[in-house]
């Protein structure tokens, strides 16, 4: 960030986030304000930069594992209606979202969070940036099915993992994540941190 550009004037500088009083040397400035929002980057990479390649030589997601068994969750019981299923009769892939979505608003419900008031209040979106499924086993008509939802993080940006299980059975059916980031609106400028009230909600 710190270049030419930025130094002469032809960024704005609120663009990033940051701001300057008049008659202060511009790139100390930016360099501190910089530094304190990496703050809780720099926390949340730190163990799952550690455990990185132990993950990866086990061919599983430790922090991840970590983060299930410790972190808030929820789960809510469904059951799969006709218009759920394709011509195969099992769940349509992307149905598989909404049950996602069902449980992570419910579990936001748990935390005491509402997106729309809390958007009301402070002008702070919470987009849906990535999202990832793996279909194991599929889900029939009238199967009756839990879905669970976990954050996994809620300092840099939302992550929520979902595991889909058939009543009565413990076999995981299908998992999922999906990330959410803070935007501020009108400017639609994404934020380098979760707002404290939400994070805190979510046990961050």
């Amino acid at each position: 960030l710190i270049d030419k550009r930025i130094v002469h004037g032809s960024y704005s500088l609120a663009s990033f986030g940051f701001s300057v009083e008049r008659g202060e040397s511009i790139v100390k400035k930016v360099i501190i304000q910089l530094k304190d929002k990496l703050v809780n980057f720099k926390r949340a990479s730190r163990f799952r930069l550690a455990f990185a390649p132990l993950s990866r030589a086990g061919g599983f997601d430790v922090l991840g594992e970590m983060a299930r068994k410790n972190n808030m969750s929820h789960e809510v019981r469904m059951t799969v209606p006709f218009h759920d299923v394709d011509p195969m009769q099992i769940v349509w892939h992307g149905n598989y979202l909404k049950y996602f979505d069902i449980a992570r608003f419910e579990l936001f419900n748990k935390a005491g969070i509402d997106l729309w008031e809390f958007f009301e209040k402070t002008n702070y979106l919470f987009p849906i940036t990535k999202t990832s499924t793996k279909h194991i086993l599929p889900l029939r008509y009238r199967d009756e099915f839990i879905c669970k939802a976990t954050i996994i993080e809620a300092n840099i940006k939302i992550v929520i993992d979902f595991e889909i299980r058939l009543m009565g059975r413990d076999e995981i059916f299908t998992k999922g994540r999906g990330d959410q980031v803070a935007v501020k609106y009108p400017e639609l400028e994404m934020m380098l941190e979760i707002p404290d009230e939400i994070r805190r909600a979510l046990g961050f």
